[in-house]
């Protein structure tokens, strides 16, 4: 306590050098634009060609539905590939789950 009776301010500690501070999360990438990138719709129809899944029928119905680039539905959950599957691509239940797998 000073002599007019006041608390010191503290003074700011040093961090610990084992302290580390997380790197932040990278933000997740932009969603798919309205203009086609033929590159990743070719990424996107070859992935799903691939002899282990067999699902080439449906890339065109993923495409339409704006699942056109591979960079950004690889940041989707299982859930939100099976649902893109079933949902946007008509894909049969069986064949949804496979894809969210396997993507």
């Amino acid at each position: 306590v000073s002599e007019s009776g006041e608390e010191p301010e503290p003074t700011p500690r040093e961090p610990s050098p084992h302290q580390i501070d997380p790197a932040p999360p990278a933000p997740p990438p932009p969603p798919p634009s309205d203009e086609l990138d033929p590159e990743q719709v070719e990424a996107v129809r070859a992935v799903l060609q691939h002899e282990r899944l067999k699902l080439g029928q449906y890339a065109e119905n993923l495409v339409a539905a704006g699942y056109d680039d591979v960079r950004y539905m690889r940041h989707l959950t299982t859930e939100e590939l099976r649902v893109a599957g079933r949902e946007h691509a008509s894909m049969k239940q069986g064949h949804a789950a496979k894809f969210a797998k396997w993507f």
